[in-house]
């Protein structure tokens, strides 16, 4: 459905999709009546919708939960535990993760590695069903309003009661609405590279970052002197001239095979020596097959574990097959790669956080985006190019679980490195279903 106009509909997009409705109301009351060629034979076919699949912004139009503030959560709703940085002027998740944690997980107890002198002894409250929802909706939120409800933006952040909820079966679904995968590794891989690169006015990595670093954690080799703003301490996890020089070399004598990945190296600025333009698919490639390869011999090992993690995660949910085992293994060591990236704190914005919550169940759910035509393939990947020697081809695999260079970083229980970075812990928190399949 393609709505025109010059502006966002928002809370009025309810309006144009009252002839959906309608139409999936007949679907599950009545059916229409369908041809099955495999029997030569019609029959009366039933349908419902399973859920939505939304960038954030179309998330919050179709949930009516606003995605902006400190409880842009629409899982942990009220219950959300974020704030505003007084410096970056925006809110921020950092340090809610722990809460996922098992309950005698030494990282409960730092004191130095995450918020200074804080311990965590929260457990996080399983997700409200759909009736509970509705509950909240009878006391709080009207059918359609011309202003804001009662008690928005502090005790819940419902701008109006969805239209979805006219379908009878939308309080069963365990997910209504779910992020795309795609959307949410554009926003990892340029949160990532950004930082890594140290792109000016936009790394996370800035004087206003620093300077709520030292209001909230305990990392006194990371603060600067106020009288030289523009000196700033080195940290591992950033790039010099020479090593971006590098990575930028590397990426442009990349070759894929036909019909993988677009032509990365018109994206590469040798000039600036940074990569911009770059669509949703190319920074899909790039997070899950790339930056475990790209930084390997340039970032210390711990950083670059951390980064592998997470490229390796998004690998894992995007998989053609998902098993179920794998998946609670997933989510229970969510949090754990979580918890090893460290600071800055300002990206911890709510479309970082796309870790799916535990039900009762405990299975981790996700809607897969849409894969490249060849990318889905598993085993190892031949790139012509190498770091050491752009002339020899370099047979890399990049379906392991492991790292070569040292243990998985979920095996490691000790606390994360202070100069790590928590570029994408709230990309991988979200309250929001993260992006793969439904396993039942």
């Amino acid at each position: 459905m393609v709505i025109p106009g010059p502006s966002n509909l928002k809370r009025l997009i309810d309006v144009y999709l009252e002839p959906l409705i309608e139409e999936l109301l007949q679907l599950w009351h009545v059916g229409v009546r369908t041809y099955d060629h495999t029997i030569d034979r019609a029959f009366l076919m039933q349908a419902a919708l399973m859920w939505t699949v939304n960038d954030l912004p179309a998330y919050g139009m179709a949930s009516r939960w606003s995605t902006a503030g400190v409880m842009g959560c629409s899982f942990c709703m009220d219950d959300a535990r974020a704030f505003h940085l007084q410096y970056y002027r925006k809110a921020c998740y950092f340090d809610c993760h722990r809460q996922f944690l098992p309950t005698h997980h030494p990282y409960r107890k730092n004191k130095k590695a995450f918020t200074k002198n804080c311990i965590e002894n929260k457990v996080t409250r399983p997700r409200l069903t759909g009736d509970q929802i509705l509950d909240r909706f009878a006391s709080s939120v009207v059918e359609m309003l011309l202003s804001l409800p009662d008690g928005y933006g502090s005790n819940h952040k419902w701008t109006k009661k969805s239209i979805f909820w006219d379908l009878p079966y939308w309080s069963t679904l365990l997910i209504q609405h779910n992020l795309d995968v795609m959307h949410t590794e554009k926003n990892v891989f340029d949160n990532i590279f950004n930082t890594v690169m140290n792109i000016k006015k936009k790394t996370k990595d800035n004087v206003n970052a620093r300077r709520d670093l030292k209001i909230i954690c305990n990392h006194p080799e990371l603060e600067f002197d106020e009288r030289t703003p523009n000196i700033m301490p080195k940290v591992v996890y950033t790039l010099g001239k020479e090593q971006k020089r590098r990575v930028c070399e590397w990426i442009r004598g990349l070759k894929f095979p036909d019909g993988y990945a677009s032509n990365l190296t018109r994206w590469v600025d040798m000039m600036e020596l940074w990569m911009h333009g770059m669509k949703n698919h190319d920074c899909h490639v790039f997070t899950q097959k790339l930056i475990p390869i790209s930084f390997r011999e340039i970032l210390f090992e711990h950083v670059w574990n951390a980064l592998t993690e997470v490229s390796l995660l998004f690998q894992s949910i995007c998989s053609t097959t998902l098993n179920v085992h794998k998946l609670y293994d997933l989510e229970n060591s969510f949090a754990i790669v979580m918890r090893q990236l460290g600071c800055p704190v300002n990206q911890m914005d709510v479309y970082e956080k796309v870790y799916r919550k535990k039900d009762d169940g405990g299975v981790f759910k996700a809607i897969k985006g849409t894969p490249g035509r060849r990318e889905q393939q598993r085993g190892t990947c031949t790139l012509v190019s190498s770091l050491r020697d752009p002339e020899r081809a370099a047979t890399v695999d990049v379906s392991s679980r492991r790292s070569k260079k040292g243990p998985s970083i979920r095996s490691r229980l000790r606390g994360p490195p202070h100069d790590c970075w928590t570029i994408i812990a709230q990309q991988l928190h979200c309250s929001y279903a993260l992006a793969a399949t439904a396993v039942e």
